[in-house]
């Protein structure tokens, strides 16, 4: 085995081992010949994109989604993007126009795009894409931004893709445990019913009493914010319906590269309403302290979210439903499409680089729980918001390797459970197409004299302490005195 360079902060600018090398084209999934193109119509009111498996309709006013026909059903009462966001900074000259739409039909795929321009609360050209695929039962979502530097600043504190669901056909929702305390979610994956939440006292944001109603929810509270996750090891989550329909309806997630605030953000991806369940494809918010998006007048921005995933299908077992979907959420899925489609600011796989590297910390063998995040530079890594993140688990030895990486310039951070501390490495350079060796980090460890006594462990999370794992549980107050 070659020895492998050490690095610290103050070895790494002067660094001359970094070296890099073109990455071989990645594999991808194999597709059945090719299909019919997806049929377009178009009204005075309205698009229709039909691929024989479902059948989309956008409202051309808007860009919303009036409805998703799958299997002679209609699953979405409205396919809704919205964001909270405000002007800063003096009022400048806005360059006008009205929302637009463009219909792109290629051999396999039609992208519906919807340009929105710049607003005073926004002041910022978006463009939101609807693509359907020939053969797939679902729908492919991304957005733009393109903030010039000759526009005002703003800031947003949240944008997302919001599915209400169609009538009564959702009752149950799937998403994974927090890696964290006692799994308790597959327990109360049958939501309460509309009506029960119409009926339950509202005690807090979102936040319902179901005492009285006779509920069979397993909790006494229901609250969208139980069914929260960390962003770490998230790719995909769903609604399906038992009782006879059978339908699911999932958000695949292939990548994370633009939600803001790394592995540790948390953030809401689906609930009951007293109108119905929705699905969330939530990639920015300032939930549990995350910061907003802030772009200053004259600083040019351009970012896109996406493309992800809403995939539909039908079955009798929850569980085969959910390992179908789950195929749709690993970056290679879809891989060849996107770059096929070469959506602005999309990276294609051949652009893409992989980085790897050798954690050393004195002392440290086992590096279970520990992470390397490649983030915004100069930046914490949570607050992640104007670029792109990546993360990957360090392995035996303190080796981690991150892929699909866009070229750019990083902050890296490595950090684990059980050690004090970050270690932070600013501006590493990721060319196009390359594999970026950053040889081995020595880890300087922040000692401030010796440690008299300690309490709690860094972890990063309230297990250990008193009702520590009950920690998604509204009313948990009241077990204190």
């Amino acid at each position: 085995m070659t020895d492998v360079p050490e690095m610290s902060r103050r070895t790494f600018g002067r660094l001359a081992g970094v070296t890099a090398c073109a990455l071989l084209p990645l594999a991808v999934p194999s597709r059945a010949a090719a299909q019919e193109a997806p049929a377009v119509q178009e009204t005075d009111s309205q698009i229709i994109v039909d691929n024989g498996e479902i059948e989309l309709t956008i409202d051309k006013s808007n860009g919303r989604a009036r409805s998703l026909v799958y299997g002679g059903r209609n699953l979405v009462g409205r396919g809704n993007y919205d964001m909270n966001s405000t002007r800063e900074g003096s009022r400048l000259p806005l360059p006008g126009g009205e929302t637009t739409f463009s219909i792109r039909q290629e051999a396999d795929f039609v992208d519906v795009a919807f340009t929105h321009p710049p607003s005073n609360d926004m002041p910022c050209w978006l463009t939101r894409h609807h693509i359907v695929r020939s053969g797939e039962t679902g729908v492919h979502l991304a957005t733009s931004f393109e903030h010039p530097a000759d526009l005002h600043g703003f800031r947003t504190d949240q944008h997302r893709y919001v599915v209400y669901t169609a009538g009564d056909t959702f009752t149950h929702a799937w998403v994974e445990d927090d890696p964290i305390g006692e799994p308790w979610r597959q327990a109360a994956a049958k939501m309460p019913t509309p009506q029960e939440m119409s009926q339950a006292a509202v005690v807090m944001d979102a936040t319902y009493d179901l005492a009285g109603t006779g509920s069979e929810y397993p909790r006494r509270y229901y609250t969208k914010y139980d069914w929260a996750v960390y962003m770490q090891e998230h790719g995909l989550h769903g609604l399906h319906g038992l009782y006879g329909n059978g339908y699911g309806m999932w958000a695949a997630l292939p990548n994370l590269e633009a939600f803001s605030g790394g592995p540790v953000r948390q953030d809401l991806i689906l609930h009951q309403r007293t109108g119905g369940p929705v699905l969330l494809v939530e990639p920015h918010a300032t939930h549990y302290g995350a910061p907003p998006i802030r772009v200053e007048a004259g600083q040019p921005w351009q970012k896109t979210y996406g493309p992800y995933y809403v995939h539909l299908n039908r079955g009798d077992d929850p569980r085969q439903l959910h390992e179908d979907a789950a195929q749709y959420a690993r970056f290679d899925a879809h891989a060849d499409l996107y770059d096929r489609l070469a959506l602005p600011g999309w990276t294609p796989r051949a652009d893409r680089s992989t980085v790897s590297g050798v954690a050393r910390i004195p002392g440290v063998r086992q590096w279970d729980g520990a992470l390397a995040v490649l983030s915004d530079n100069r930046t914490p890594m949570q607050d992640t918001v104007l670029g792109y993140n990546y993360w990957t688990s360090i392995g035996r030895g303190g080796r981690f390797e991150i892929d699909h990486v866009r070229p750019g310039t990083y902050r890296l951070t490595l950090y684990g459970d059980g050690i004090w501390g970050e270690h932070v490495i600013d501006d590493v350079q990721v060319g196009a197409g390359q594999h970026v060796r950053l040889g081995a980090m020595h880890w300087e460890t922040e000692e401030h004299g010796r440690t008299v006594f300690q309490i709690g462990t860094p972890n990063r999370t309230s297990v250990e302490f008193r009702n520590g794992a009950q920690f998604r549980q509204y009313g948990l107050y009241q077990q204190f005195h």
